[in-house]
């Protein structure tokens, strides 16, 4: 399989859609801070949303956020909880919400199947392996997050 480096337009989808996010979401847009190619995957954050992608793209995108920052998104929508189930609930949802708002661009080169959201620090290992990931780095209310693609085709 050949790796995938998303283009700018393709990266660009995915930095507007996490702006929008949080602005319709938690009222205010992401500081949006340099992206970068890694080459091994990252440490996670407190959670970790993934959405696999299978067919013409196959891999995962990935949204890894601190709990303070969830804590705040949580607040922003009117939830009073703060345990481990609810943050992970809101954690699979961004990644679904921005991942399903790819497709416009994407079309059917971005099958998604439902998203998985942890706390473990580790990539779920049915997930596909990659050596190369495009890391999407953001700050909101002073916190710290990214998004990780981590495509192939």
């Amino acid at each position: 399989m050949t790796k995938v480096e998303p283009s700018e337009r393709d990266a660009g989808v995915f930095i507007e859609l996490i702006s929008h996010f949080f602005t319709v979401t938690g009222g205010a847009k992401p500081e949006l801070l340099p992206p970068s190619l890694e080459l091994q995957v990252p440490d996670k954050l407190a959670s970790t949303g993934y959405m696999p992608v299978r067919g013409s793209l196959n891999g995962w995108i990935a949204v890894s956020l601190p709990d303070s920052m969830v804590d705040h998104l949580l607040a922003a929508v009117g939830e009073d909880r703060r345990d481990e189930a609810v943050r992970l609930d809101l954690t699979g949802e961004m990644v679904n919400v921005i991942t399903s708002n790819a497709r416009a661009h994407f079309g059917a080169r971005l099958h998604v199947e439902p998203p998985i959201a942890t706390r473990d620090r580790g990539t779920p290992g049915h997930l596909p392996s990659t050596s190369l990931s495009f890391k999407l780095p953001f700050r909101w209310k002073g916190d710290d997050a990214f998004l990780l693609l981590a495509l192939q085709n």
